[in-house]
């Protein structure tokens, strides 16, 4: 039986890495006595899937994740399962998927960033009308210029106590865009400036026509 997790990561274990999350999950999992299913061949390991990697120093309100189970789980091993997760983790919901898994459908993520430093309205507008916006983006591969503006949805200024809050939907899936790549190329866009990043928030997790994938 397959199962979909919607799950939290705050910022007490932000720094944990996509790794380590994996076995954040895997050690639950033995805690709560679940009975997971596991891949074949000299090395079998739980059948855990999530839908994009967070980076490391991004928190989370909705990171999805597919395991595996030999059976349904009741409610209590469900109920267990969630008291068996470490601070700093939560799990959310769940449902069911007999199908084949939604995480192919991603395109879009959805990030608030926190940022000490202001920033106008009319330098996100400037931004945005740009046709073309290069910068150097890293990957197992290398380092390759790459045009980044298709990669940015939309930009949105939300005032938030003594900081500013910009909600950014990114491109996720394959290619992706870091939200720190996009802060990188708004400094560009700046006076001589540099951004004062206090946080960086995953809040979504949508498919092309802008819908939740789960």
């Amino acid at each position: 039986m397959k199962y979909i997790y919607t799950f939290s990561k705050n910022q007490r274990v932000q720094y944990v890495s996509h790794l380590d999350t994996l076995r954040v999950f895997e050690r639950a999992m033995r805690r709560a006595k679940l009975p997971a299913s596991y891949s074949q061949g000299f090395h079998p390991h739980p059948l855990i899937t999530f839908a994009q990697p967070l980076g490391v120093g991004i928190s989370s309100k909705s990171e999805l994740v597919e395991i595996v189970f030999e059976r349904p789980l009741c409610a209590e091993e469900q109920k267990r399962f969630s008291s068996s997760m470490p601070g700093g983790f939560g799990l959310l919901k769940y449902c069911e998927n007999e199908k084949k898994s939604p995480f192919a459908a991603l395109e879009w993520a959805v990030y608030e960033i926190c940022i000490a430093t202001p920033i106008s309205k009319k330098l996100l507008d400037d931004f945005m009308k740009q046709e073309e916006i290069l910068m150097l983006k890293r990957s197992k591969k290398g380092e390759k210029q790459v045009n980044i503006r298709p990669m940015i949805q939309s930009l949105e200024l939300v005032p938030w106590e003594n900081a500013t809050v910009l909600k950014a939907v990114l491109k996720a899936g394959q290619p992706s865009l870091k939200p720190e790549l996009l802060l990188q190329a708004l400094e560009q866009n700046m006076a001589g400036g540099e951004l004062a990043l206090q946080s960086i928030c995953r809040t979504a997790l949508l498919d092309g026509k802008g819908h939740p994938v789960v």
